[in-house]
């Protein structure tokens, strides 16, 4: 075969690996995937992110001088948003209860149907005719002489003691990691759904940058009100560009310095622009090896890239070197070296799957392969392409020897090298080994700083409170669970520990049975209980 028909051939080969590379790759930029394997903290987050944490794709936080002000200025974002043709799913600038009370009255309403029997009975008859006077009358007496904001609250909001469920409607108290506003009102937030599935970032950095163009659009029109974005949309953006950045930036500048050396060395450029094609055929082999063997590319695996470079170039210089100085003869002595340095390099890589960090085992797999394929193509690629140009290996002379570096220099820098890292680690002593999770946080990210702030502004959630994320086949099962933690927490409770089992949220059949007729009973009443109301100064109308 010709050998220009061959370098055609490796030419668009490595066209198409770029092409396979760019067109497959994709970044995953999922915290969790940073995060331990086989870890039960790790799946609880993993099945809380799954079913609940992906219901909010953007958070807005919204900030101003005048908390009236902010309030406008956040309920008519939301209404602008959901307007926008195709743009948002979902918008909210207010608990959903709030906006749409209808919604409340529902989950209301399955929590009674699927909770316990004895307790419905007991509102029942505290609601029957004759009795429920009482109820609404302790009611206007909270308002008038009550000093307890969350009593007075909840006397003006349910005067018939509807929400009174105990742990089961603590899900209703919080709106998640956030409530809606500041405790001044000078900062409010808007959950936002995207239209569809956002799968990674190529799908969620287009709709990003619309939402932010009409948002922008609107904050021309509203001056004084600054606006930041964080949660899993932004983050994606962010944590995808920079690893699509540190990968190009990482093989620019160690391809830089390979460059500089090789001129440094040899001043032949022929042969230094077929050591980064055998370099770039490397790396972008292995890149789509990679998509085979992985559907999504780690942030912690990013920096395969540079090692990768680093480690196969010197298989190059050293081939090249010695083919310089011993010929043909020179490249077949070094090859076995070559072989036997890329399987032991390989092989401890490889055993980066013993690491419990899943961005450390796919770290160590695209490296182990690389190397074994770029030791292959530098021992039969490399010196191939050589032949096919004028610096045939062992037919020109070497290059020149007398060398810039004086003799006794290198043992003196070695000798500094030395004394200054004994020094440093006598004074110092040796790194310490942390165990914080700010090792696996970006450096920089801006979402992520959003996102911390507004924790600290208007969490919902107790920072001494944990959640336990309990999964089951079927809702029996589930139901039993949450009994058992709620038995096995009971020396705890008798301590002053509150545990919340929300058993009315799980569908319960017999329950419903019992329930039913005692619900019907109260929906007759409730013209009665509305009429009772008004009588004692109450809006009955609030009821609905």
């Amino acid at each position: 075969m010709p050998n220009r028909f061959r370098f055609l051939l490796l030419v668009l080969a490595l066209l198409g690996l770029g092409f396979v590379a760019i067109r497959y790759t994709r970044f995953d930029s999922d915290p969790l995937t940073l995060l331990p394997r086989k870890m039960p903290e790790v799946e609880g987050l993993r099945v809380f992110q799954e079913h609940f944490g992906r219901e909010i794709d953007l958070i807005l936080s919204l900030e101003g001088e005048q908390a009236d002000e902010v309030e406008a200025a956040a309920a008519a974002l939301c209404e602008r948003l959901r307007t926008a043709d195709n743009l948002v799913a979902r918008a909210d600038w207010e608990a959903p209860g709030t906006e749409r009370p209808a919604l409340f009255g529902e989950l209301l309403a399955w929590a009674w149907m699927n909770g316990e029997t004895p307790s419905l009975k007991a509102l029942a008859a505290k609601l029957s005719a004759g009795r429920s006077s009482e109820v609404l009358e302790s009611a206007v007496a909270t308002l008038t002489t009550g000093l307890e904001p969350e009593e007075l609250f909840r006397a003006s909001t349910d005067p018939l003691g509807l929400t009174n469920l105990g742990p089961a409607l603590l899900p209703f108290g919080s709106n998640g990691p956030f409530s809606f506003a500041s405790e001044d009102g000078r900062c409010r937030v808007l959950f936002i759904d995207a239209p569809g599935e956002l799968y990674d970032y190529r799908q969620t950095i287009p709709w990003l940058a619309r939402l932010r163009a009409e948002v922008a659009r609107w904050q021309r029109e509203s001056a004084g009100i600054r606006i930041e974005e964080t949660g899993r949309a932004p983050y994606i953006a962010e944590i995808a560009g920079d690893m699509r950045f540190e990968m190009v930036t990482s093989v620019c500048l160690t391809l830089g310095m390979i460059v500089g050396l090789f001129w440094l060395a040899y001043r032949r450029m022929l042969p230094l622009f077929y050591l980064v094609l055998c370099l770039a055929l490397t790396f972008l082999g292995t890149l789509a090896i990679g998509t085979l063997l992985y559907d999504r590319l780690g942030a912690s695996s990013v920096g395969f890239a540079a090692i990768l470079i680093g480690v196969v170039v010197d298989y190059g210089f050293i081939l090249y070197q010695d083919s310089w100085s011993s010929g043909v003869a020179g490249r077949k002595a070094s090859s076995s070296g070559i072989v036997w340095a890329a399987l032991t390099t390989a092989a401890v890589f490889a055993g980066l799957n013993l690491s419990s960090l899943p961005g450390a085992s796919q770290l160590g797999t695209l490296i182990a392969v690389g190397v074994l394929l770029g030791a292959g193509i530098m021992l039969q690629v490399f010196p191939w392409l050589l032949s096919l140009g004028r610096d045939r290996l062992g037919t020109c002379a070497p290059p020149p020897s007398h060398s810039p570096v004086r003799p006794r220099t290198p043992f003196g820098l070695t000798l500094v090298l030395g004394l200054t890292l004994s020094i440093t680690l006598a004074l110092k002593g040796f790194p310490g080994i942390s165990a914080s999770a700010e090792a696996l946080r970006p450096k920089h990210s801006h979402a992520l700083s959003v996102f911390e702030r507004l924790g600290e502004r208007l969490s919902a959630t107790d920072a001494n409170s944990a959640r336990i994320i309990v999964t089951a086949d079927s809702d029996a099962t589930l139901r039993e669970a949450l009994r058992r933690i709620k038995r096995a927490a009971a020396p705890f409770e008798a301590k002053g520990f509150i545990l919340s089992t929300p058993l009315a949220m799980v569908p319960d059949r017999e329950a419903c049975a019992r329930n039913r007729s005692v619900l019907a009973g109260l929906v007759a009443d409730w013209p009665r209980l509305k009429a009772e109301a008004d009588a004692a100064g109450l809006s009955g109308d609030a009821l609905d």
